[in-house]
C-alpha cells in the first residue's frame, strides 16, 4: 500500500510502526520504501496482510494520523 502525507516528525517510521502493530508482527517485518516530492512523502508499504479484514484495520488506524492525506 501507499501512503501520502505530511513529512513533519518522523513519519515514515511512525505508519510503519502503525502497520506492524495491526498485522501483529515486529517493525522489522514490515517492509517499506519512502519518497519525498516537495511538501509531501510517500511511503510503500510491504506488509504480511492475511485477509480484508486487516487491510481494512490498517487503513483505519492509518488514518487516525492527522499527517496522512491518501492512501492507496
Amino acid at each position: 500500500m501507499k501512503i501520502i502525507g505530511d513529512p513533519s516528525g518522523d513519519f515514515a517510521s511512525q505508519i510503519v510502526q502503525v502497520v506492524a502493530q495491526t498485522c501483529e508482527v515486529s517493525f522489522e517485518a514490515v517492509s517499506y520504501s519512502e519518497r519525498k516530492y516537495g511538501k509531501w512523502i510517500s511511503v510503500t508499504v510491504e506488509a504480511p496482510v492475511i485477509n480484508a479484514e486487516m487491510l481494512y484495520r490498517i487503513y483505519e488506524n492509518v488514518d487516525k494520523d492527522p499527517r496522512v492525506k491518501f492512501k492507496f
